[in-house]
């Protein structure tokens, strides 16, 4: 079992954020794992202001929210969630990068160890 603390923390809040659990009308992407949402599920809506006022607005899958709890539970950039566990643990971005950044064994492994997966 993998286990470390991947937070990202530079310092910098954003200005202001909004997170909420919804449930999708429409097919959505997730952000981390770039699968879709299909409409009918639940995922994190993630918005606000960064520290240099520029807007984001993040939507992500349960199963990718439950493993950013657990790996990075003081801080997260959206959308890096396996660049930041790859790094963190030790798996070399440069071969998921030859795969053709197909990060999906990574997430599979992740969601495998995950205790609250559903």
């Amino acid at each position: 079992m993998i286990s470390c603390d991947c937070s990202c923390d530079d310092g910098e809040m954003p200005r202001c954020s909004d997170e909420a659990i919804r449930k999708a009308r429409k097919p959505h992407e997730c952000c981390e794992c770039h699968e879709t949402i299909v409409p009918g599920k639940q995922y994190e809506d993630a918005t606000g202001i960064d520290c240099d006022g520029g807007a984001y607005h993040y939507r992500t899958c349960l199963p990718c929210k439950r493993i950013r709890e657990h790996y990075c539970p003081s801080g997260w950039f959206g959308g890096c969630l396996a660049e930041t566990i790859m790094d963190c643990i030790g798996f070399l971005v440069s071969d998921m990068i030859r795969r053709g950044g197909n990060y999906q064994p990574l997430f599979n492994q992740l969601r495998e160890e995950d205790p609250s997966k559903p």
